[in-house]
């Protein structure tokens, strides 16, 4: 099969390597890369073969591409935030903020379609991982976010979906904006091209996130069968290694069905005596035997208490005043969170 060719043009090399550097580490059993930072000596190299896979350069550069050039995708990074990605019929033009992290254009640029379609040829599985605690305030958001920010330190695409009733979660994300209407009820309606109808809506801060419904799940006529089959065709493209699920306390259709379908689920606790309580008749109303897909987090832990007084937990994550106030980021290197992302990889 042959390899695709994947060319970047960019004069601030200092800038770009740290990029090649990652896109070799992903791509490079698939992709032939070349450099160039001459706009000249690209212009005559590209004269003896004129077809590129991916073209990756500066949008001033980019908007003087020779038509003559045969180039299936181009990503064209741009010093505005707020712009859009546009397609003609030609070409696939994504554009990319240059000021994100390398983690975040790096994602950017693994959802151009030639690099997608590399990725969904090799038959990726995609892994549910749901987040749940029967506790309310247990952390199960903070565990969900920093665990999909801790996979994606690893090199892992990774998609973050709150299924809560109220969404409140973006306080964490930069961008809050909620899900416009069109979106809304492309979930009332998951054909078989429903990612196709939703994925420009999903966002990127380090991992891929759903943003929040813009009103609770109930008053937009969404039943929880709605989310869970936008959640089951989702998976079905194979685009994402791992989706991570943010649940809320209730132990209610969605929930049951997400954990019956997923291949690990993460049970978050607290070491109080009430929580402690409240985790007990739990068990006792779902079998939890098989240690090869749950495990079971004691938040807020003390280094220094006797772990005899929470015979539940597989795994500890250490109580930090600060967690409320951390970004996503740093949730991410915290870690006790690191060793768990490990864990599931």
């Amino acid at each position: 099969m042959r390899k695709k060719r994947v060319v970047l043009l960019y004069q601030d090399t200092k800038y770009i390597l740290p990029i090649l550097s990652k896109l070799v580490e992903m791509y490079d059993e698939h992709c032939d890369f070349s450099l160039y930072s001459d706009t000249e000596i690209f212009e005559r190299e590209i004269e003896k073969d004129n077809e590129i896979d991916v073209f990756i350069t500066d949008k001033n550069i980019g908007r003087e591409i020779n038509s003559k050039l045969r180039i299936t995708d181009v990503l064209l990074f741009t010093d505005e935030e707020k712009e859009s990605s546009e397609q003609t019929s030609k070409l696939n033009v994504q554009l990319v903020y240059k000021y994100l992290s390398v983690k975040e254009i790096i994602n950017e640029i693994c959802s151009c379609s030639v690099l997608r379609g590399i990725e969904e040829a090799e038959g990726i599985v995609t892994d549910l991982i749901v987040v749940y605690s029967p506790i309310g305030g247990a952390g199960t958001t903070t565990m969900a976010l920093g665990l999909s920010e801790a996979l994606t330190n690893k090199h892992k695409k990774v998609l973050y979906i709150n299924v809560g009733q109220l969404q409140n979660h973006a306080f964490r994300f930069k961008d809050k904006t909620p899900l416009d209407d069109i979106a809304v009820k492309r979930f009332k309606e998951t054909d078989i091209n429903f990612y196709e109808g939703i994925k420009s809506r999903i966002r990127t801060e380090g991992f891929f996130y759903l943003p929040p419904f813009p009103r609770c799940l109930s008053s937009l006529d969404l039943q929880y069968r709605h989310i869970v089959q936008a959640i089951t065709k989702i998976r079905e493209t194979g685009v994402y290694d791992y989706i991570v699920i943010d649940t809320s306390s209730e132990l209610n259709e969605c929930n049951s069905e997400l954990m019956a379908q997923a291949e690990n689920v993460m049970i978050v606790g607290k070491p109080d005596a009430e929580s402690l309580y409240k985790l007990k008749v739990f068990f006792d109303a779902i079998d939890c035997t098989d240690k090869n897909k749950f495990r079971f987090v004691c938040n807020f832990a003390d280094e220094t208490a006797d772990r005899s007084e929470t015979p539940f937990a597989t795994d500890y994550v250490c109580s930090d005043p600060e967690f409320s106030r951390k970004s996503i980021e740093e949730l991410g290197l915290i870690p006790d969170i690191e060793r768990l992302g490990i864990r599931y990889i």
